[in-house]
Formats: structure tokens, C-alpha cells, sequence
């Protein structure tokens, strides 16, 4: 049993370090077809916002649902403040492309098609929802918070913590998030 423990508390710690490595990593250009307008979207077209927020997403998943209106009233009151956010579908075998396209509509939002889960995979997500908030700095793009959008998926009035809220606000004052990383609560995504 104390094995077991050891073991588990080990997973732990190299999955949370695993996690925090990415921070102020390179994130590498990518280019996605978007489902919103049917172009193609190019990150490196996008080197002049103040920072980008990439969500992993999905349509059948509970806990993305549960974000819609949290994530589109985040993207509204930022997007007013340079920041830019996009969702990213990796195509889950649950997702239909109707689904996907209606979507893209209710977000009103870049939404993303990552069919061959390659940018999913980059970005190393597990999970829907999870974010990944960048930031162009002498010719890259780099990582600057990982993880769960706030404390609570379930209820928006009983959020305590707003991560990604506070990663934002502390990026848009041009300092490090206090917070770079916390663990994303969602669905697995599947290959």
C-alpha cells in the first residue's frame, strides 16, 4: 500500500513538473483550418496581440459546455484589451462536424479544426476545456499559463480562483503570472 502511495505522489510531481517545463517555452507556429469562416488560421499572422489564448475544446464534453458563457464573456471583455482568444477542437470521435460548425457559431469565436490532433499533441492537452495563453516575445510565441480555466467547471458563481483571468491581468500589466499552471478538469480527449 505505502508503494502504491510513493507511486502515485511520484506520477504527481513529474506530471506537475512535466507541466510547468512548458512555461516560457517556444510554442511553434501552426496553421488550422477555421470553422467559422472556412479560412485558414495562422498563428504567426497574430504577433501583434498583447496575448493569445488558445482553448482546447470539444462539443460533446459537460465540462466545455459549462464554459461556453464564461469563455465568451472573458473573450469579449479581452478581446477590448488586445488579447486574442481561439478555440481549438482536436476532433474528438464524439464530435460531429455539425455539431463543431454550430459550435463555432455560439462562439462566435475562431474555432479551430486540429484533425490530426498535431497541435493538441504540441501543446501536450489532455483535457477539454484546457488553455494555453501565449505571448509573442523577440520572435516567438511563449508560453505563459497552462491549465484550468477557474476553480469551479460546475458553477460559475462559486469560482473562488480565476486563473486564467488573473494570467491575463498580470500579462496585460506586463508581469508573470502568479499562477502558470493549474491542473485542468475536464474529458480526456481521445485519439
Amino acid at each position: 500500500m505505502k508503494r502504491v502511495i510513493w507511486l502515485s505522489l511520484i506520477w504527481g510531481w513529474m506530471a506537475m513538473s512535466f507541466c510547468q517545463s512548458q512555461i516560457n517555452s517556444n510554442v511553434e507556429s501552426f496553421s488550422l483550418k477555421n470553422l467559422l469562416d472556412d479560412t485558414n488560421f495562422n498563428l504567426a499572422d497574430y504577433t501583434q496581440d498583447k496575448a493569445m489564448v488558445l482553448i482546447i475544446t470539444s462539443t460533446y464534453c459537460p465540462f466545455a459546455k459549462s464554459y461556453q458563457e464564461r469563455l465568451s464573456k472573458l473573450a469579449d471583455e479581452y478581446s477590448k484589451k488586445g488579447v486574442r482568444f481561439v478555440l481549438i477542437n482536436p476532433e474528438n470521435p464524439q464530435d460531429s462536424p455539425e455539431a463543431m460548425k454550430q459550435n463555432a457559431q455560439t462562439y462566435n469565436l475562431p474555432y479551430l479544426l486540429d484533425t490530426e490532433q498535431k497541435v493538441t499533441q504540441k501543446l501536450q492537452a489532455t483535457k477539454t476545456p484546457e488553455v494555453f495563453v501565449l505571448q509573442y516575445s523577440l520572435g516567438h510565441f511563449l508560453m505563459k499559463y497552462h491549465g484550468a480555466i477557474d476553480d469551479n467547471p460546475q458553477v460559475a458563481e462559486e469560482v473562488e480562483h480565476y486563473y486564467l483571468k488573473e494570467a491575463l491581468d498580470a500579462l496585460l500589466a506586463k508581469s508573470s503570472p502568479s499562477t502558470d499552471y493549474q491542473k485542468p478538469t475536464g474529458c480526456m480527449i481521445k485519439n
